[in-house]
């Protein structure tokens, strides 16, 4: 399989709009949510999960240690030297009287990550990139093992994650506004991000081939 590195404009376009809704979303605007019926929160992050399911190919399971050590490279790395730079801007701020944020530590720089995404405050909007990391670790080696035990499909991943879903966050419903409060630990955003995405491969694997083929080069990524 080829792989056309052409950029694909539409999920530039498409991630933009994503971005505009999180703003939007934080904001307090309604506009464009259908009197409510459509809150920004219950379809924003679900934006990037569309995208990033889009992206996923099965042969990143033919060597998934390379894959993560990819996801580590591009994810986490620029993550963590994020994160220690607002660590010490914390440290600064809290030496000139700031509260905000906790101290720098070994627990908010390599751990508070994985749990809330919370612990400087000044760049706690940078939460969803631990949570993908894992997600798409989960997801590949799931995947493998799944494969290999003959077991892999599509629709059963999906079922399992809304199983997990439904009883670690108190029903989907709660999946609309997980982001504002992390009511349920790390377990809220980790299983809502990986029931998005498996969703999203799903229209991906059985809806978009079919667009593709009707697409007449619209969709910029190839096969």
């Amino acid at each position: 399989m080829e792989i056309s590195m052409e950029e694909n404009r539409q999920f530039r376009i498409l991630s933009a709009l994503g971005i505009i809704f999180v703003v939007a979303g934080h904001l307090g605007y309604h506009f464009l949510d259908v009197g409510g019926l459509f809150p920004y929160y219950s379809f924003h992050v679900y934006i990037f999960l569309f995208v990033s399911g889009y992206f996923y190919r099965e042969q990143s399971e033919d060597d998934i240690f390379r894959y993560i050590y990819r996801k580590c490279i591009t994810l986490m790395v620029p993550y963590f030297l994020w994160n220690l730079f607002y660590g010490i801007l914390a440290r600064l701020l809290h030496r000139a009287g700031f509260s905000l944020g906790e101290s720098l530590s070994f627990k908010t720089l390599f751990l508070s990550p994985f749990i809330d995404g919370h612990q400087f405050l000044y760049n706690f909007s940078a939460w969803f990139v631990p949570a993908l990391f894992l997600v798409e670790v989960i997801n590949v080696v799931m995947r493998k093992v799944l494969g290999v035990l003959r077991l892999k499909n599509e629709w059963l991943i999906l079922a399992g994650c809304l199983i997990l879903n439904s009883v670690f966050c108190a029903g989907l419903a709660f999946g609309v506004v997980w982001v504002g409060s992390f009511a349920n630990g790390p377990v809220v955003p980790y299983l809502t991000v990986m029931t998005g995405k498996c969703f999203f491969m799903i229209l991906d694997m059985y809806i978009w081939p079919e667009v593709r083929k009707g697409a007449n080069g619209f969709i910029c990524w190839q096969e």
